[in-house]
């Protein structure tokens, strides 16, 4: 296939996509659609939470780009077995709205919603673990409570960071493991102004015998560029 050919057919099928998207319901097997578009009313995600599971059928509701509830279905039942109610969340073009991926690894996908996007990048998700002796989602308020959350399957641990302005200059980045449905921080890096002395202050706390313990605390000249004085 020549170049000009291949292209026609991949703008082919992005308008197909496009379409798509723009339907008021849709159905998708294994992945969530990344779009909640304005006249988006309901969608309906099938994916598998554990090999020896049927398949989860999540239907999520809403209107207006927001998105107001999530129902949860098993094979066989002739009413949702969960429905959660979160605070009517606003989603934004392009983002991945709503995905099932196991956060805490202990082999059983849990579930989570987006729930915010700020200014300098960071974004937000509200996070339910999935209870293997209930069948049930339960909400997970560390977990929600990170910014920007990165799944590291290799370490089995999550990472999260949040820009606090400067230019990225400002910020606080954590690794975390989970213990059961506790999340524990194994790392914190935090890095702030000094507005009386211009400098950058640098402090990295690690896990040791059981406790946060600060095992360093660097600071670091102001910028060339800031001009805050």
């Amino acid at each position: 296939m020549t170049t000009v050919r291949l292209g026609q057919a991949l703008i082919f099928l992005g308008l197909l996509c496009v379409r798509g998207l723009a339907s008021a319901q849709s159905e998708y097997e294994g992945g969530p659609n990344p779009f909640w578009k304005e006249d988006t009313k309901e969608v309906t995600i099938r994916a598998a939470i554990h090999p020896k599971l049927p398949r989860f059928v999540f239907h999520i509701l809403g209107e207006q780009g927001y998105i107001g509830t999530i129902e949860i279905w098993k094979k066989g039942e002739k009413k949702p077995s969960q429905v959660i109610y979160p605070e009517p969340v606003e989603t934004t073009h392009g983002t991945r709205y709503f995905f099932v991926e196991d956060v805490n690894f202990d082999g059983y996908a849990d579930i989570a919603l987006f729930s915010y996007q700020g200014a300098t990048g960071n974004s937000g998700y509200l996070y339910w673990l999935f209870d293997r002796d209930t069948g049930q989602f339960v909400f997970h308020p560390a977990s929600s409570a990170l910014d920007s959350v990165d799944v590291d399957r290799s370490k089995h641990v999550i990472r999260s960071f949040e820009n606090g302005g400067m230019a990225g200059h400002v910020y606080k980045s954590g690794v975390y493991r989970f213990e059961g449905t506790e999340l524990i921080p194994i790392r914190l890096e935090e890095q702030d102004w000094d507005q009386a002395r211009h400098v950058l202050i640098r402090t990295v706390q690690v896990r040791k015998g059981g406790k946060m313990t600060v095992v360093s605390r660097r600071t670091i000249r102001e910028p060339e560029w800031y001009s805050g004085r």
